[in-house]
């Protein structure tokens, strides 16, 4: 081979690199053990996102009762998230912060009650710190926060999510991104990612740490932006999660298998599907469309390669109405259908 094609030849090579990234790392043995035991291969589990409990009182009886509600529909997992707006009086200056006890007594209590009911947690911490705060100070601040909730909870939280959709919108200034995402914001991301998994399995050795990509609009351009996401940012993770929004589009509910199957073979890791479901309104979509749209999505990921599926939300709230229960309990048209589809953990 001339000069010439072996340059050409390491030119193609290191491009074929830069492209493929560096892939994800083999998870320590705790952790190994952990997804073994909480995330197994050979079935597809499941559960609910429900809100948060740290706001006050009326705040954790609720969760106890979503609690219930989910053991009833046969469920394994709770998903739901501490807000820093809850726990937090301030972020402090200088290097104090200054948290409310209280509030952090209802995420413990919130907690207890989840495992007591034989649930596993998907726990969320998706907040950031001041937004005009950059480099090592905001570094230190989220390396705190992360810090003294894994002290608190401990192994307690079996899957902990760090950020939240942050392929779509700046992990630290909520502004939405462009897209392809600039090479500089994932290394800062992965970085962060990467501080928050050794902070976190530093207080608690063994839990699964994960970050999610967004699922709307669902299709190829989705597909491909999550793959060149956990592409970047794998290396970080124990396992990978993300939003399945097909609607009510027949083709694309039944593309899903496929899609969440492909992500995980490319990677080599678990998937998680950490948010699936259908919103109902005047102008949106109806009951009975969501019963019927998103049962038959749940009855098409209990055949893919998805280990955990996690349906957005359990009831409504005052923000959206995607519940599968009212505000106040009460099933709506599809709810009985949307809980008989769910995955039961069984090959």
């Amino acid at each position: 081979m001339s000069h010439v094609g072996r340059l050409l030849g390491l030119l193609c090579l290191l491009a074929l690199t830069a492209c493929a990234g560096t892939g994800p790392t083999e998870p320590d043995a705790e952790t190994a053990d952990r997804i073994a035991a909480v995330l197994p291969a050979e079935a597809v589990q499941s559960g609910f996102t429900v809100a948060a409990p740290g706001v006050d009182e009326v705040s954790l009886q609720a969760f106890t009762d979503d609690v219930e509600e989910i053991r009833s529909a046969g469920g394994t997992w709770v998903r739901f998230a501490v807000r820093s707006y809850d726990v937090l009086d301030s972020w402090g200056e200088g290097d104090a912060m200054h948290w409310d006890e209280a509030a952090l007594g209802r995420i413990d209590a919130a907690v207890d009650i989840a495992r007591r009911a034989g649930l596993h947690i998907y726990f969320i911490t998706a907040d950031s710190y001041r937004s005009d705060v950059v480099g090592d100070r905001y570094r230190a601040m989220m390396e705190q926060y992360w810090d003294v909730l894994a002290a608190r909870l401990g192994d307690r939280v079996d899957v902990w999510q760090v950020f939240n959709e942050a392929d779509g919108t700046h992990f630290g200034t909520h502004a939405e991104l462009p897209q392809p995402l600039p090479r500089t914001y994932l290394a800062d991301l992965r970085d962060l990612l990467t501080l928050a998994g050794k902070t976190i399995k530093h207080r608690a050795p063994g839990v699964i740490v994960t970050t999610n990509a967004g699922g709307f609009p669902l299709g190829d351009v989705t597909e491909k932006r999550w793959h060149r996401y956990f592409d970047a940012l794998a290396p970080a993770l124990d396992v990978l999660a993300v939003g399945a929004y097909p609607q009510t589009d027949g083709t694309l509910i039944s593309e899903m298998p496929a899609r969440v199957d492909r992500l995980s073979e490319s990677f080599g890791t678990p998937v998680i599907v950490a948010e699936v479901g259908l919103q109902t309104c005047t102008g949106c979509f109806s009951e009975d469309e969501q019963g019927s749209a998103l049962s038959e999505t749940l009855h098409r990921l209990a055949d893919s390669q998805a280990v955990l599926v996690l349906v957005y939300t359990l009831r409504d709230d005052g923000e959206s109405q995607f519940g599968i229960f009212t505000g106040d309990g009460a099933p709506k048209t599809g709810t009985e259908a949307i809980i008989d589809a769910l995955p039961d953990g069984t090959s």
